[in-house]
């Protein structure tokens, strides 16, 4: 066997990511409007900072970064024989 699973993701999926991106932008956005709360001040002022340059980057990333292969081309990854050995080691009802 290869040990190469192909129906296993390891990798964020690319929806989760623009959803995160959305996510960074709707809290940059909504924390430079608020107002700063005294008892929250700090935490305030570290998401206004870092939230803009996450989702900078994250958009970079997002842009840059090529599509997940198919199941197709990743079941391409396993030799023909690993895929009979499987095969021929599976009981047929």
């Amino acid at each position: 066997m290869c040990g190469y699973q192909p129906h296993v993701n390891v990798k964020t999926r690319r929806p989760f990511k623009w959803i995160g991106l959305a996510l960074l932008i709707l809290a940059s956005v909504l924390f430079w409007i608020e107002p700063i709360d005294a008892e929250i001040a700090a935490v305030m002022w570290v998401i206004r900072i870092a939230a803009p340059p996450g989702a900078a980057l994250l958009l970079w990333k997002l842009l840059r970064e090529k599509q997940d292969p198919s199941l197709k081309a990743r079941l391409r990854r396993c030799s023909r024989q690993t895929i009979q050995s499987v095969r021929s080691a599976t009981p047929h009802w």
